[in-house]
């Protein structure tokens, strides 16, 4: 069964901690307007950046990652041109820099293009059996939701 896009994509990079950041270890989650959702984890001197918005489907092609996981289609592009890496910030500020707080925003001027990945979000129905004799998939390995809704186990018991 060939998995569905689901109108999603995600973005995901790591960026130099602030100096005046308070959550030591934890979550921030943030969420806008148009389904926008922005998640930093604290990893000792980095942060963990993760983001999700409503994208085309007909724009699948300009992400970086095409695909999903599993699939047999080959993407040749030449994703680490300085050209190509202007255009992949440029599409993150664009969807996220005008929607959240300023002060969440001047973070990602310190995020190297070169670190973001992106990515579409995509689902299968979900499989008859989850286990066979002692083994039984649970969490992320098990469910349908999406990344960013974080509820694999909860879901799964």
């Amino acid at each position: 069964e060939v998995p569905q896009y689901i109108g999603t994509a995600f973005w995901r990079a790591m960026l130099p901690k602030p100096d005046d950041w308070s959550v030591e270890p934890g979550w921030v989650n943030s969420w806008a307007s148009g389904g926008k959702i922005i998640m930093l984890r604290t990893f000792n001197d980095h942060l963990s950046l993760s983001a999700a918005s409503a994208w085309p489907a007909d724009r699948l092609q300009e992400l970086q990652r095409t695909s999903y996981y599993g699939s047999d289609e080959k993407d040749e592009r030449d994703t680490g041109d300085a050209l190509y890496q202007a255009k992949k910030m440029e599409r993150f500020r664009s969807l996220f820099c005008a929607a959240f707080p300023q002060r969440l925003i001047s973070m990602f001027e310190s995020v190297d293009p070169a670190t973001i990945i992106e990515h579409g979000v995509y689902c299968r129905d979900p499989a008859a059996a989850w286990g066979e004799g002692c083994v039984t998939l649970v969490g992320d390995a098990a469910h349908v939701m999406p990344p960013n809704l974080g509820q694999g186990t909860s879901m799964a018991l």
